[in-house]
């Protein structure tokens, strides 16, 4: 199990590195090409952890930081063994950055060949070899398996919409070379499609700065085990430090438009508490949304429903409709939802901690779990059967459905409707229903969740559209709450409270 410990990065000498030719004696009258930025651009070049994140507003110089903390390697007399590879998912998206090292590296070094083609690279004098590679899927990883790529730059990490190719390829981040020091880099936005998973490896371990460690043990050889100790940490890099673009655009920042202000929050003050690009941009808001826990009145039908799963999470969630009734809050506050609404009041989710990853567990034992977690809510007998994904229903009248498994345990189902236009319909629902509730005396049907489901809270303001239909969320995302909550709110089934369950 990884261990996490945050630490304060190591006081260091920061050098002013002046980039004319790294490896020549240095001329006082030489033209200096590049230098950091006191503040963020200076930390990322200088620091020792194994990886490292420079994320910060847009026009901060993230990426040429990136491209100089592969160079200041270069001409040190590691020769061939200093390898570097730069990350993007497409051969377009690599286009910016190739050419900004276009305009930086023969200036740096004359004596450096580009070499275009399927596999664009720098050649260096010295053998060092800096290679621009496109990869999206975490299938893609097999195409570089066994290679030795010490460095890596992962640009605009959040566009990578899981973690793991990029984890994959710490593999290669190796050299048989004892004198290279592997390392990861990576720079971000808080926009786009990977954010939670950023947020909660790179972010939420504390301020930049902070570092924490993966402890790992491995074999030592002689039969036992030693411990090693990966650091990760993030340095800000802002677009106020940037003294060269300032001064030669200082409208630059007045020229972006963001489309709407969840992508203003990313692009401008790069805040990571809102999700850019989302399905729910502009109708999420925690504030108006989440609400405390509190005894739900008698009057309030509860169901569950479910979304299954094995290798991928399963999720269940309790969802009460409302009758209009009034509720008393903490701190003396009322809440007075519509007739009508839904409130998500609990969940199971069931992962291993990491995303879209299911905990293997069998349908008996789902059905128990459930069983057990609404007697701790004090809801038993009153959990009525609510939608489901179909799937569970396959095999239905016979003993081996997962539906049939989970019914052993007094847990039941109604299926969802999953007919043609069904995913759409319940993304138009779910946004009218949040729309609604965030009215300031809401007086149609809303929907609302407590603050203890935290996985709902996690993951769906993170979910995006798909590219070729706007009007449904993009399946490759962690949307198995998001499913459970559309099946139930789309059910047109009234759900009934099976013969077991009253004698549970």
């Amino acid at each position: 199990m990884a261990l996490m410990r945050p630490d304060r990065l190591p006081a260091l000498p920061l050098p002013i590195l002046l980039f004319k030719s790294l490896n020549m004696p240095q001329d006082p009258s030489a033209q200096i090409v590049w230098k950091p930025n006191f503040g963020g651009q200076l930390q990322f070049i200088s620091s020792p952890v194994f990886e490292l994140l420079g994320e910060g507003d847009r026009g901060g110089g993230k990426s040429e930081t990136g491209l100089m903390d592969y160079l200041k390697d270069v001409g040190t007399g590691l020769g061939p063994s200093w390898r570097g590879a730069v990350f993007r998912e497409t051969f377009t998206e690599l286009e910016d950055i190739i050419a900004k090292s276009e305009a930086l590296i023969p200036r740096i070094f004359p004596k450096a060949k580009f070499k275009a083609g399927n596999r664009p690279m720098w050649v260096f004098e010295g053998g060092e070899k800096l290679q621009f590679l496109a990869a999206k899927r975490a299938s893609d990883y097999w195409k570089f398996h066994g290679w030795e790529l010490p460095w890596q730059l992962w640009e605009e990490l959040t566009n990578w919409r899981e973690p793991d190719l990029y984890l994959q390829m710490f593999s290669c981040a190796r050299s048989s070379n004892p004198k290279v020091k592997p390392r990861i880099r990576a720079t971000a936005n808080s926009a786009g499609p990977g954010h939670s998973w950023v947020k909660k490896r790179l972010i939420d371990i504390g301020p930049p700065g902070t570092v924490a460690f993966d402890e790992r043990q491995i074999p030592d050889g002689e039969g036992g085990f030693k411990t090693l100790r990966l650091s990760r940490a993030r340095v800000k890099i802002l677009f106020s430090e940037n003294t060269p673009l300032l001064q030669a655009d200082p409208e630059y920042q007045a020229r972006l438009n963001p489309p709407n202000e969840a992508y203003r929050q990313a692009w401008l003050n790069n805040n990571w508490d809102i999700v850019a690009g989302g399905a729910f941009d502009g109708l999420w808001d925690a504030q108006k949304h989440l609400l405390p826990y509190f005894d739900i009145p008698r009057g309030w039908t509860i169901r569950r429903a479910y979304d299954w799963g094995f290798s991928a999470p399963f999720a269940v969630l309790w969802v009460a409709k409302t009758n209009g009734e009034e509720v008393p809050l903490a701190l003396g506050r009322r809440f007075a939802p519509p007739k009508g609404s839904y409130v998500v009041l609990g969940e199971w989710y069931g992962w291993n901690g990491e995303p879209n990853q299911g905990l293997r567990l069998l349908d008996l034992a789902i059905g128990q779990g459930i069983a057990e977690r609404e007697a701790q809510m004090g809801l038993r007998g009153r959990v009525m059967a609510g939608a489901a994904d179909t799937s569970i229903f396959n095999g239905a009248g016979t003993a081996s459905s997962p539906a049939a498994d989970m019914g052993r345990s007094g847990i039941s189902f109604i299926p969802a409707e999953k007919g043609p236009g069904s995913r759409a319909t319940g993304y138009r629902k779910i946004c009218q229903l949040l729309q609604n509730a965030a009215e300031e005396r809401p007086t149609e049907p809303g929907l609302w969740v407590v603050e203890t489901c935290r996985q709902l809270i996690r993951t769906l303001p993170g979910l995006q559209l798909d590219p070729s239909n706007p009007d449904d969320l993009d399946t490759q995302g962690e949307d198995h709450l998001y499913d459970a909550l559309r099946y139930e709110l789309t059910s047109t089934s009234g759900g009934l409270v099976s013969l077991k369950q009253k004698q549970f």
